[in-house]
């Protein structure tokens, strides 16, 4: 991303809406845990395969927000 990075993007998200569902999707593993800590509700690892991204999906919208 161009100006922020994505953990700066879902902070900003979760000020505007504590309700949001963000998926942390990247290839860089190192973030998972500051993605997590800072309330994204999963992390999916590029690449990865789209059964695993569906499945992610179908999760997070099971989930009733927090």
């Amino acid at each position: 991303m161009p100006i922020k990075n994505g953990l700066e993007a879902t902070k900003i998200i979760l000020e505007l809406d504590k309700n949001s569902k963000i998926i942390f999707i990247s290839a860089d593993y190192s973030v998972k845990s500051n993605a997590l800590a800072i309330g994204a509700i999963d992390f999916v690892k590029k690449p990865f395969d789209y059964e695993v991204l569906i499945e992610t999906i179908n999760k997070a919208l099971k989930n009733p927000p927090l």
